[in-house]
């Protein structure tokens, strides 16, 4: 039996055998790479109780446009919107700044302006999930609110 064996490994095209061996063997182990490298999309983890808590609390202090509370509330926006997977779409990643005047006459329209005197700053914060349909459904909420007080506020 071993005088076989040997005249198994002397063979003139084992060589070649070998390396078609080790080819395929190769080739087997870049197609089970490849097929566990599956692009799977991303889910987000439900934490509505922990976003709505972080938005509601006080230190926010209402997140009136223009505040340090909106600001905060824009960057936890925006870090939520990056650890879910969404791309960034505003003109400084997320975060798409504002200014407006705000209105003096209730019955007067807010006027949108660019850096004027008097004129209050905020962001619209922007994301954007990118799943290859034919059509783009876009979802808009406010997360900016009135602060402590003014026009239509409850808070006495």
């Amino acid at each position: 039996m071993l005088k076989n064996y040997n005249k198994w490994l002397i063979m003139p095209n084992f060589g070649q055998k070998k390396d078609l061996l080790v080819k395929k063997l190769l080739f087997l182990m870049l197609l089970v790479g490849f097929l566990s490298c599956k692009n799977e999309p991303k889910v987000a983890e439900n934490r509505i109780k922990e976003d709505v808590t972080f938005l509601a609390d006080d230190k926010l202090e209402g997140r009136q446009t223009g505040t340090q509370g909106e600001v905060l509330a824009a960057g936890y926006i925006s870090k939520r919107f990056e650890a879910i997977g969404l791309q960034p779409k505003g003109t400084e990643e997320f975060l798409q700044s504002f200014s407006f005047k705000p209105k003096t006459d209730p019955h007067s329209e807010v006027e949108f302006t660019t850096n004027a005197d008097s004129t209050i700053t905020g962001n619209n914060v922007i994301g954007f999930m990118d799943n290859n349909a034919k059509t783009t459904i876009v979802i808009g909420a406010h997360y900016d609110h009135l602060g402590y007080g003014g026009e239509g506020s409850l808070y006495r």
